[in-house]
């Protein structure tokens, strides 16, 4: 996968913040959505949400951003949740990781 075929946006509206993602997340994109998530717990609101619709494939690095960033949501009294996980590869990994609860992983629009 090239890198630049990986995308990720920001919308903000009251109080929430959506981060979408398309194309692949691996060691070399995870770093750009660890930079996102970073910027959208930090900016004062009171939820933020991962739309996964565009995502093809996720390995461990950006499972284990996903992870840091719920840690942090929660440490700062701000609800997280990943929404429209579409990709079966990337069901797969949350369910034989056990990490879909804990993800807030749902199949609604963000």
């Amino acid at each position: 996968m090239r890198d630049q075929d990986f995308r990720v946006g920001r919308r903000e509206d009251a109080g929430r913040v959506v981060i979408t993602v398309a194309g692949e997340i691996d060691l070399g994109t995870a770093p750009r959505l660890r930079d996102a998530l970073d910027d959208a717990l930090t900016c004062g609101v009171h939820r933020v949400e991962v739309d996964f619709s565009g995502v093809r494939f996720c390995d461990c690095s950006g499972l284990g951003v996903l992870l840091r960033a719920r840690a942090q949501a929660r440490d700062a009294g701000v609800v997280f949740g990943v929404a429209q996980v579409q990709a079966p590869v990337v069901r797969r990994l949350f369910h034989l990781t056990q990490t879909a609860c804990a993800l807030g992983v749902s199949g609604r629009a963000a």
